[in-house]
C-alpha cells in the first residue's frame, strides 16, 4: 500500500479549467464533505482542529467548518468553495475527481488538489481503505489543519504586501530613529514628532478598515511585566491616539518572546475608544522590546479597527509586521 507523503505546505499548482465555475468563499471558509456515519464519529475532532478560537474582541473562529454529507443535495453547490475536505475511500464519487487532480499517488492517506470543482479551490483528501471504521480518518485530521493554517497564514501577508513592503521607511527608521520596522506602503505617518512614530492604513472599500502601528522609546530597561506594558500602552493610547483608546482589562492575555534577539513582553488585548459620540472598538497587539545596546525599552504598539469583519487575519498582519522590529544607529 502506498502511503502519502504529505507536505503541510500545499500541492503542486495544476491549471485551472476554463469552464470551472469561479470559487465561492473566503479563506476562511470550509466544506467538509463526508458520509454522516463518518462525521459522527470525527465531526468534533474536526471542529476541535479547525475551529480554535482566537482571541480579538471576542473568541472568534479561525476557520468557519461546514458539514455537508455527499448523498445531499447540498453538495452540488457546496463543492464550489474554494477549501474543501472530503473525506472517504478512493472509489467514492465524491473522492475520485480530487484524486485525479492531484500530485499524490494514495492509496491511504492525504492527498491535496486544485481546481477540482471550481476555479481558485483547494481540496484536501482523506484517503481511508474501502471498508474501514469510521474513526480510520482520525489521525489526519491535525495534519490537514495545519496545512490549512500554513496556507491561510501564507495568503494574509500575500495580501498585505501587494503594496510591496516599505524597506525605504525601514532604512530611514534605522538611520534616524534608532529602530526598524517593515510595514506595507499602504501605511503612512500621522506625526512628525521625532519621539513618536505613528503609522496607519485606512481604507473604506468594502468597509471601514483601520490599522495602525505605534512605536515609542524610553531610557532605561522597562521591567519586562504584562504591568508594565499595559500601563504604557494604556498612557501612550490615552494620549497619542485620537479618539483616545482605553484598555479592557477584563481579558488580557500575555507571554514573553525573543524577537530577532531582543526580549520582549506581548501583551494583547481590547481596545474601546473613548470618544461617545464615535463608538470604536476593537483588538491590540503591544510589545515592549529590550534594547541593551541603547539602553532603550521600546513600546510597539498595533491594533485594528474592522467592524462587521474576522480579525484574525489582520491580527496574524499586524503580529508579522512586529515580528520586524530591531534595533539599529541613529540613536542621539
Amino acid at each position: 500500500m502506498k502511503m502519502v507523503r504529505f507536505l503541510a505546505a500545499a500541492a503542486v499548482l495544476l491549471p485551472a479549467c476554463n469552464n470551472l465555475p469561479q470559487g465561492m468563499g473566503n479563506l476562511s471558509g470550509v466544506v467538509v464533505v463526508a458520509p454522516d456515519s463518518v462525521w459522527a464519529v470525527i465531526g468534533d475532532s474536526v471542529y476541535s482542529a479547525l475551529e480554535p478560537r482566537i482571541f480579538t474582541v471576542r473568541d472568534e473562529r479561525t476557520f468557519e467548518v461546514t458539514h455537508v454529507s455527499p448523498a445531499d443535495a447540498a453538495w452540488a453547490d457546496l463543492r464550489r468553495f474554494r477549501q474543501i475536505i472530503a473525506v472517504g475511500a478512493a472509489g467514492d464519487a465524491w473522492v475520485e475527481p480530487a484524486l485525479r487532480r492531484s500530485s499524490n499517488d494514495v492509496d491511504a492517506g492525504i492527498a491535496v488538489a486544485e481546481n477540482v470543482w471550481a476555479r481558485n479551490q483547494r481540496v484536501w483528501t482523506v484517503v481511508v481503505p474501502a471498508g474501514s471504521a469510521p474513526d480510520a480518518a482520525l489521525p489526519h485530521v491535525d495534519p490537514v489543519a495545519q496545512s490549512l493554517d500554513s496556507i491561510f497564514r501564507a495568503g494574509a501577508l500575500q495580501r498585505m504586501y501587494q503594496s510591496r513592503p516599505d524597506t525605504t521607511l525601514q532604512d530611514s527608521l534605522l538611520r534616524t530613529r534608532g529602530f526598524g520596522i517593515l510595514m506595507p506602503n499602504v501605511y503612512h505617518p500621522l506625526t512628525r514628532d521625532d519621539d513618536v512614530s505613528l503609522f496607519q492604513s485606512s481604507t473604506q472599500m468594502g468597509g471601514t478598515l483601520v490599522r495602525s502601528i505605534l512605536v515609542v522609546h524610553e531610557t532605561g530597561l522597562v521591567p519586562l511585566t504584562m504591568e508594565n506594558a499595559l500601563a504604557w500602552r494604556e498612557r501612550a493610547a490615552g494620549e497619542l491616539y485620537r479618539p483616545a483608546h482605553e484598555t479592557l482589562r477584563d481579558r488580557v492575555e500575555s507571554r514573553t518572546l525573543t524577537v530577532n534577539g531582543l526580549p520582549a513582553m506581548e501583551v494583547q488585548g481590547i481596545w474601546d475608544g473613548t470618544d461617545p459620540s464615535w463608538p470604536m472598538s476593537g483588538p491590540f497587539m503591544a510589545r515592549v522590546y529590550h534594547c541593551e545596546e541603547q539602553d532603550r525599552s521600546y513600546l510597539v504598539d498595533a491594533w485594528v479597527y474592522a467592524p462587521g469583519r474576522p480579525k484574525y487575519e489582520y491580527m496574524v498582519q499586524l503580529a508579522t509586521i512586529l515580528n520586524t522590529f530591531r534595533c539599529g544607529a541613529g540613536q542621539d
